[in-house]
């Protein structure tokens, strides 16, 4: 078993004794420091710390202690773990099997984050009895004298909440179930913070792209891997290098934690380069971005392509400055690549290509730009 200061990760047994201190992390010994703060003074203290939960191949660690998280704390359940919360027979919180988020710091977040599908925190052992194991957001009210803390068991039985200006006193002021009620298995991904004391769930977006299409539209897609609690996505674009945004759009989130993909389509796009990007929304109101993609419509300006249909032969008008070198693909109706040319000081001129030994059907063709610009265009072949 291996431990360091700030960093918990498990090599060894997985039915583990913690107990966690400011110092560091302690198996099967009491913290070598007190907790001053809610928890009262048996419960391990985490300040500025994170637990890493991460067993090779998964397996079950048991909570059957007490942490409490101050000054921006992590307990991460990493993939296939299951955190177990075991009866303790304690007879306030602060004696309980129990991981305590506090908010005793403005703005630090401490916080529980299951990292995937698999990873688990397992209260299913606990019964009526077990009132005060479980998992708990904290709130200090320190306007008054002596401070009161407030307890929100978030995961666990009943009673719910708890109040008091002594951790070794607490008193219920509600007696309902706790948020997710007993027995329960709560999987991840998601992630429990002190600061609002509900799930956040996280919006993943595993790819974004942004096509310049017969420089008339701009195709966007995306996928998703997870977006559990999204409400929509805003489609933004910048023509100032982003210096002011535009909501071209919204769509709305679909849920679900399976690859998931959305497209849009900006039928008049700007002269010039214009940036793009998305704005995640959560349910809650909070968002966050994604990464910009840039298209420039202006330096291989205009694409045509004529005749349409053709039939021996294609020609390649290009229009934009006649310093730009090009690279014209040609792409059949399976995807497959079937020519490709390379044009010098291509801007301005006409490029003619054989496609006489190609069967009828649909074709694209693709112009990428020594400028990074790229056009998309289709084309018919008849006999």
């Amino acid at each position: 078993m291996a431990f360091r200061p700030g960093n918990w990760l498990p090599t060894g047994p997985t039915d583990l004794t913690i107990w966690v201190s400011g110092d560091g992390v302690h198996n099967g010994a009491p913290p070598s420091v007190g907790n001053p703060g809610p928890a009262g003074p048996n419960q391990g203290l985490c300040n500025n710390c994170l637990i890493d939960l991460q067993v090779a191949g998964g397996g079950t660690v048991t909570l059957n202690t007490g942490v409490t998280l101050t000054g921006g704390s992590e307990l991460r359940v990493g993939p296939g773990v299951t955190l177990l919360i075991t009866p303790s027979n304690a007879t306030n919180p602060r004696n309980a099997n129990a991981v305590i988020l506090t908010d005793q710091n403005p703005g630090q977040i401490n916080r529980i984050v299951w990292q995937d599908g698999t990873a688990k925190v397992d209260a299913s052992q606990l019964t009526a009895a077990d009132q005060f194991d479980g998992v708990y957001t904290s709130v200090e009210n320190s306007t008054v004298t002596p401070a009161v803390f407030t307890l929100t068991k978030q995961i666990g039985v009943a009673p719910k909440v708890f109040q008091g200006t002594d951790p070794a006193n607490y008193s219920v002021t509600d007696a309902s179930n706790a948020v997710y009620g007993n027995g329960l298995s709560l999987a991840g991904p998601l992630t429990l913070a002190n600061n609002s004391g509900v799930v956040s769930l996280p919006i993943i977006i595993s790819a974004f792209s942004a096509t310049l299409v017969d420089q008339n539209v701009v195709d966007l897609a995306w996928t998703t891997t997870l977006e559990s609690n999204a409400d929509h996505f805003a489609i933004l674009r910048s023509v100032d290098a982003g210096t002011h945004w535009a909501t071209l759009g919204t769509q709305a989130a679909r849920g679900g934690t399976v690859a998931t993909d959305y497209t849009f389509t900006d039928s008049k796009p700007a002269t010039g380069a214009s940036e793009y990007r998305l704005q995640l929304v959560d349910k809650d109101g909070t968002y966050k971005y994604s990464e910009i993609k840039t298209i420039r419509n202006n330096l291989v300006s205009s694409v045509s392509i004529f005749p349409n249909p053709a039939h021996n032969y294609v020609n390649v008008a290009l229009g934009g400055k006649s310093t730009l070198n090009v690279l014209i693909s040609l792409y059949n109706q399976n995807g497959q690549l079937v020519q490709i040319k390379n044009v010098q000081n291509a801007g301005g001129t006409t490029v003619p290509l054989s496609v006489s030994g190609y069967s009828e059907g649909s074709y694209i063709l693709v112009v990428n730009s020594s400028d990074g610009s790229k056009q998309v265009s289709k084309f018919l072949i008849s006999k």
